[in-house]
């Protein structure tokens, strides 16, 4: 009869002992594994709430600012508009020419510049009229949208009549190609960006007209 490796009472410590260790380092892989699972698990929930604290932010901004968001992007548009505006302000100084008994005689558009983020371009024109009413039409520039600054301005007179020789900038700026990510937190205006939307919202802007469509009219002679 073969005996075996071990006697028989080192074999009945040794076995039990053996299914103890395997279920030991099971236990101990088990719950190791489990515990990444539960912080993993952990960790998302976390992320979970942080950008669901994000989307009820936004959500609460969004609801007090949806009634005013229209009017102050129509204001910005044309205040800084996306494209060169030159002929805008020409229609706008035209208007304002109009209302202020003086008269424009020339106008010619610069080369715009791109150099930065905000562009700009060149506008000179002349004016005559009474030296009170160029003066005035001078100062009430700054009130007109798109936003200038007068860069140059010469002014002769003769006789009771003043001709001046005017050049502006008008800037314009490129819109955001990128959106914010959804999970980004955004903050309200401050109280200087507050300061500037009043500023410009008290500015003349420019008016469009929309032209309707028209149907087609048969004629009875194409000469008509």
């Amino acid at each position: 009869m073969k005996k075996g490796l071990f006697p028989a009472n080192v074999s009945a410590i040794l076995i039990p002992s053996a299914y103890l260790a395997v279920s030991i380092l099971l236990f101990v892989f088990t719950a190791k594994t489990g515990i990444a699972k539960i912080s993993e698990q952990r960790k998302g929930l976390s992320e979970a709430r942080k950008i669901q604290g994000v989307l009820q932010q936004k959500e609460n901004i969004l609801r007090q600012i949806e009634t005013e968001v229209p009017l102050q992007v129509d204001i910005l548009a044309n205040v800084l508009p996306e494209k060169n505006p030159a002929l805008t302000m020409i229609s706008q100084i035209k208007n304002l020419a109009a209302v202020s008994e003086t008269t424009i005689t020339t106008f010619k558009i610069g080369a715009q510049n791109d150099s930065g983020d905000l562009s700009f371009v060149d506008l000179n024109f002349d004016i005559d009229g009474g030296l009170t009413e160029v003066l005035s039409f001078m100062n009430s520039i700054k009130a007109l949208a798109p936003l200038s600054t007068i860069d140059k301005a010469k002014i002769n007179q003769a006789g009771g009549i003043a001709s001046a020789n005017v050049t502006i900038k008008i800037y314009f700026a490129g819109y955001p190609t990128k959106l914010p990510s959804l999970t980004e937190a955004v903050s309200d205006l401050s109280e200087e960006e507050k300061g500037l939307l009043v500023t410009f919202s008290g500015l003349t802007l420019p008016t469009f007209t929309t032209l309707t469509p028209q149907e087609p009219v048969s004629r009875e002679s194409p000469f008509d």
